[in-house]
């Protein structure tokens, strides 16, 4: 073999023309995909843990929505609850409420709560305007609404046309100044049992609202309610804060409908006026707490509120704790601790320990993120 003239000196020093072309030795290529495996992984763990911090993030987020909703929902109710409801006649308005602008409903009313409370209170819906003044000086029982206005309330959304507002007795207020008893309905004049009486000179003019006044009942449906009476309220996804006309069971006329997702616990306490002592536009003192001094324990969380002086037609306010939960368990990767404002421990809320549950389950509470809410309510339209 011969080579040409300019490589033959090369060739006579040893060294041939492809020898600067070496490729990489195993140990190089054995480094080089470490380093690449290093960052891959890397780049997957940072990956993997902005999402799993993106995901604590949103579920901490729409759990705190979901117990703020739930707490709007219910206050907004308790601020109009009764609306002049006292002066409604026997029997009131359905079954539950009667003449009761609240009715409690305590998980377990002698002692220890081992679920959520409920509550029952009658609140306004919105019906029409009057198109007809009243005048005092020519009491009527004749109420005129706007054109339409009955038909359109019959599908409100608390239940089927027809039915919601069915006779005898739906109730009715005049922008919470007169209450009455529907007698008969023709068209969209509203005939009450007895005519509307006002001062002389007084006149409800064109133009004021008229309200339908409804029993509604707010309800925790979980895991421990009945799985067919309860339950298919929440429509599969458990739990649920529902509202509606009570009963809140499967196949009722106007059965409760879901309304936030999530909520786990509802406890509500009672204060009153005219429970202990005569009413007196201060809040009753209950045993233990200080003399003369509104505190915790002049709140009442366990009482039937149907014996003795201890009636509905006395609460003036309530304090709600609310306690929603996110709606998927987490991976055991995930954790609760850095989520601000939320409880993984087992919580105690008012007289209901979350631990007492039937088929309480540590392991499981423990992947849940909640968050709590407390308010206190003074209830308007019930007295003072």
């Amino acid at each position: 073999m011969s080579y040409p003239m300019q490589d033959r000196s090369r060739v006579r020093a040893g060294r041939r023309p492809w020898a600067s072309e070496q490729g990489f030795t195993l140990m190089e290529i054995m480094v080089a995909v470490g380093i690449g495996v290093f960052v891959v992984g890397t780049a997957v763990t940072v990956l993997y843990s902005s999402q799993q911090v993106q995901s604590i993030n949103e579920q901490t987020v729409e759990t705190q929505q979901n117990a703020r909703m739930a707490m709007e929902l219910i206050s907004e109710d308790f601020k109009s609850a009764g609306f002049n409801a006292k002066s409604i006649t026997p029997p009131g308005i359905g079954a539950t409420c009667g003449v009761n602008g609240v009715v409690p409903a305590d998980n377990t009313p002698t002692g220890i709560d081992t679920g959520p409370d409920a509550v029952s209170m009658i609140v306004p819906v919105n019906l029409s305007t009057l198109v007809t003044q009243i005048a005092g000086s020519a009491p009527t029982v004749n109420v005129v609404l706007q054109a339409g206005a009955v038909a359109a309330a019959a599908t409100d959304g608390f239940g089927v046309a027809g039915t919601i507002y069915a006779l005898p007795g739906p109730v009715i207020s005049i922008a919470g100044f007169h209450t009455g008893t529907v007698n008969t309905i023709s068209s969209d004049t509203l005939a009450l049992t007895n005519s509307v009486q006002l001062p002389k000179e007084a006149v409800m003019p064109v133009g004021m609202q008229v309200y339908w006044l409804k029993c509604v009942r707010y309800e925790v449906i979980n895991s421990n309610s009945n799985s067919v009476t309860k339950q298919p309220l929440c429509g599969g996804t458990l739990p649920c804060l529902v509202r509606g006309t009570p009963p809140c069971v499967v196949g009722a006329t106007n059965p409760c409908i879901p309304v936030v997702e999530g909520i786990e616990d509802l406890q509500i306490a009672y204060a009153c006026d005219g429970c202990v002592s005569n009413e007196d536009g201060v809040i009753d003192d209950q045993v233990g707490g200080t003399a003369g001094q509104f505190d915790a324990v002049d709140f009442v969380s366990n009482n039937s509120w149907n014996t003795g002086s201890f009636l509905p037609s006395t609460i003036r306010m309530a304090q709600v704790s609310i306690v929603a939960r996110e709606m998927r368990s987490r991976l055991g990767s995930e954790g609760v601790t850095g989520a601000k404002a939320i409880i993984s421990s087992v919580l105690q809320v008012s007289d209901h320990n979350h631990g007492q549950d039937t088929g309480f389950n540590v392991a499981v509470y423990a992947k849940q993120q909640r968050r709590l809410l407390t308010r206190t309510i003074e209830l308007t339209n019930m007295g003072f």
